[in-house]
């Protein structure tokens, strides 16, 4: 049998040839899937574990940092007001169109409480803290799009200034840009609520403070901060993991 098939390799070498290629080939495409699905799947939920939030508070049946969420704002205030908490900001945002003479690009507008956490994770230029009339883009759209400092962009309705770009924003399926907390209420449109809450505890306490969020504050759910990026992580998982599936059947 062996003897059969060395001879019947060297009739058809350059069948052979390219078989040994196609297997090759494949076995590099799917290394390459793997490295991007591992990059991926750490990018994705970076900027929810960069956040130095102990605790986020969803709506209820809301799960990761890419579902639909909306929690009212007098919520939030019961949770200011439990033992072990020491500080609760919000987030507010929208998928919108960032456009600058004749190009546009998506971007997740996020607005984020002055002085509070939530906003840009590192400024690499210009300022962090933008105010009426201004945003911060990551340093991705940037790149990507052509946009920079001083340019002023369209978003919605609204011509906001680039006063800064920060890296930590690009989650892989979106870039995310910065916005005062009044201006993303401009743009949403939305008053008395958020999409999240920010929550920060006594050290020891966020089990504690989470238990009694479940169990005190009608409409929501709270997470901490590491499980609440892992959830975040899984809508990567389920988007990536069939494609990987059908690479794997092929090769």
């Amino acid at each position: 049998m062996l003897l059969i098939a060395w001879k019947n390799m060297r009739a058809e070498k350059a069948r052979f040839a390219f078989s040994v290629a196609g297997v090759a080939v494949a076995a590099l495409l799917l290394a390459f899937m793997l490295a991007l699905y591992t990059g991926w799947k750490e990018r994705i939920a970076s900027y929810v574990r960069d956040v130095p939030a102990n605790i986020w508070v969803v709506q209820d049946g809301n799960e990761s940092f890419f579902s639909a969420s909306l929690v009212p704002e007098e919520r939030l205030e019961e949770v200011r007001g439990m033992p072990g908490v020491t500080g609760v900001n919000s987030l507010l945002g929208r998928g919108l169109k960032v456009g600058f003479e004749g190009k546009s690009s998506d971007s997740y507008v996020l607005g984020f409480d002055a002085g509070g956490i939530g906003g840009p994770i590192h400024i690499k230029k210009g300022s962090g803290t933008p105010g009426p009339g201004e945003i911060v883009i990551d340093d991705v759209l940037a790149r990507t799009s052509g946009f920079g400092m001083g340019d002023e962009l369209t978003v919605s309705d609204r011509t906001l200034k680039v006063v800064g770009i920060s890296t930590g924003g690009n989650i892989v399926l979106n870039q995310l840009s910065f916005v005062s907390k009044e201006e993303a209420r401009a743009l949403v449109g939305l008053d008395g609520f958020s999409n999240f809450g920010l929550v920060r505890t006594e050290p020891g306490r966020s089990a504690e403070v989470i238990d009694r969020i479940n169990r005190d504050v009608e409409g929501v759910t709270a997470f901490s901060s590491k499980e609440f990026a892992s959830k975040s992580r899984k809508v990567l998982q389920r988007s990536v993991l069939p494609i990987l599936g059908v690479v794997l059947v092929l090769v």
